[in-house]
């Protein structure tokens, strides 16, 4: 059997598995859904045929006998009980794993899964009988199907080209720029009009090839519903749980990457934050605790949550745990605020656990998530109201970004700014600073600012002063702050990819990108460094 024919088998089979999915998280809760159901029965039925195609008799059987159960539904009331709907879902996860062993060039095995499988379907009940609804495609449906499968290899080369056609762009913008003096006027204005159209026709390119990336949250989701409640009936706890956002989508790589903190963050949140049914009672709760997993987006970035209306985090808590475990010496807790310690949580090798269990207390949780989520180029935030509950967030880009930069100069070496902070660059003179306190501050527009040095918030050489201050001028919520460089560059348009090694997660810092002669570019992010 070809390794093309492989492929193209397992890229349909996981398409299918995600559909059958998202229609059964649908039917889940008990409710008659007859398109959800017709869904969840053709996505069954062709990956019973595609699994006998392929001569996978395993999983070609489960797929026959989780079709005539369905077809029992569909004749009868159109409800899929719990019972059946954990065996759905169990046989779906299974799938999963053959096709990664598939992908990674095993045979699906001849395993006791399937007859474990086989009798957990057998054993959920039946349905009343109801007229049987036509299963013909919608106009899946019909639309859907006119896709064209393409291997991801394929994607990514082609996303990195269009960075690298992006670079060229910027550089051959400089050499017009440079060489336009020199040409006569005609010339000059013809040069100018063809520079800009290649402009906009690179980015129209670089857009087109990063939505190429772009994959639906909906695989990160839906594993979460039965993962709490198994979890939550392991810890002797009441959870109810409501996805929103599945349906957004982000690069493929935050896909890929975002499964791991936020399956931390869901068991923190069930294992730490929700109170047993007794201690809800006791504190006037209902003993059904709630959790929120949503997604949204606000501008170029998306914002996954992780709510739960349980315990909170208290401060004085997390202050007796840090002390115990070294995290920080007395001296410095002692002046932390309550927000500040709270933050603490994220610390490495931080537990408010007393004892190790399945799911806490070895040390290893919001760390990891903040480290995992800093690779992704996103941070993760926490604000929490003892007794009332926290709310986790994970902000990332939504995809490489094609962001509006100016260069600086701090001491010997160049940065990127993220224009989107930026208010305004101008040049101030040295008489118009005031001291205040230890720092200094100038008069822009009527009002009071504070100026500080890029070189000492990146804790880079100074340089000696200048007739002239060049001061970036930047708006961090409200307020305004002018930050000086030793001198002003280009802008342009870059895209931007998170950093890794060492930077990963470095505060102020966005990302890089490459500079227009080919150098790396370090992007900050002025607002972060700032605040």
């Amino acid at each position: 059997m070809s390794d093309e024919l492989i492929d193209v088998f397992v890229a349909e089979c996981r398409e299918l598995v995600e559909q059958a999915g998202a229609a059964l998280e649908t039917l889940s809760d008990g409710g008659a859904d007859p398109g959800a159901l017709d869904s969840l029965f053709r996505a069954f039925h062709t990956l019973k045929g595609s699994a006998g195609l392929m001569a996978f008799g395993p999983m070609s059987d489960l797929f026959h006998a989780g079709e005539d159960r369905l077809s029992e539904i569909r004749a009868g009331d159109g409800q899929v009980n719990p019972a059946l709907a954990e065996a759905l879902f169990a046989i779906l996860d299974q799938t999963e794993a053959w096709l990664d062993q598939t992908a990674a060039g095993a045979r699906v095995p001849e395993d006791a899964a399937v007859d474990d499988l086989m009798g957990q379907l057998a054993g959920a009940s039946g349905a009343t009988a109801r007229p049987a609804t036509d299963a013909s495609p919608s106009r899946r449906d019909r639309t859907a199907a006119r896709t064209l499968r393409i291997e991801t290899r394929r994607v990514d080369d082609l996303a990195g080209a269009a960075d690298e056609l992006v670079v060229l762009k910027n550089r051959l913008s400089q050499l017009t720029l440079a060489a336009s003096d020199e040409l006569e006027p005609g010339l000059r204005r013809a040069l100018a009009k063809a520079q800009a159209e290649l402009d906009q026709q690179v980015l129209h390119v670089h857009g087109a090839a990063m939505r190429l990336r772009m994959a639906s949250l909906a695989p990160v989701f839906r594993p979460l519903p039965r993962l709490v409640r198994e979890t939550a009936a392991s810890l002797g706890k009441q959870v109810t749980l409501q996805l929103a956002g599945g349906g957004v989508e982000v690069d493929k790589t935050v896909v890929d990457g975002l499964y791991e903190p936020l399956l931390h963050l869901v068991r923190n949140a069930l294992d730490h934050g929700v109170e047993a049914p007794a201690e809800r009672r006791a504190a006037g709760k209902p003993e059904l605790a709630h959790l929120v997993v949503t997604a949204t987006t606000t501008g170029d970035q998306v914002v996954i949550e992780v709510a739960d209306d349980g315990r909170g985090v208290d401060p004085a808590v997390v202050r007796e745990a840090a002390l115990a475990r070294g995290a920080v010496d007395a001296a410095a807790l002692g002046a932390m605020s309550d927000e500040a310690a709270a933050q603490l949580i994220f610390a490495p090798g931080f537990s408010t656990a007393r004892e190790v269990g399945e799911l806490s207390g070895r040390g290893v949780g919001l760390d990891a998530v903040r480290a995992a989520v800093a690779a992704l180029g996103g941070r993760v935030s926490m604000s929490s109201t003892p007794g009332r509950g926290a709310r986790f967030a994970i902000s990332l880009p939504l995809n490489v970004r094609l962001a509006s930069l100016m260069t600086v100069r701090a001491g010997p070496e160049t940065f990127g700014l993220l224009l989107e902070s930026v208010v305004e660059a101008t040049r101030i003179a040295p008489d118009r600073l005031t001291p205040v306190r230890a720092g200094r501050a100038f008069v822009w527009r009527d009002q009071p600012v504070p100026l500080l040095n890029l070189s000492d918030l990146i804790r880079a050489p100074t340089t000696p002063a200048r007739d002239e201050i060049n001061v970036v001028i930047v708006r961090t919520g409200d307020d305004v702050t002018g930050v000086a460089v030793d001198d002003f560059g280009d802008r342009l348009e870059a895209p931007v990819r998170p950093m890794t090694g060492l930077l990963a997660g470095a505060a102020g810092v966005a990302g890089a990108t490459l500079a227009s002669d080919g150098r790396v570019l370090v992007v900050l992010d002025l607002a972060e460094l700032i605040g």
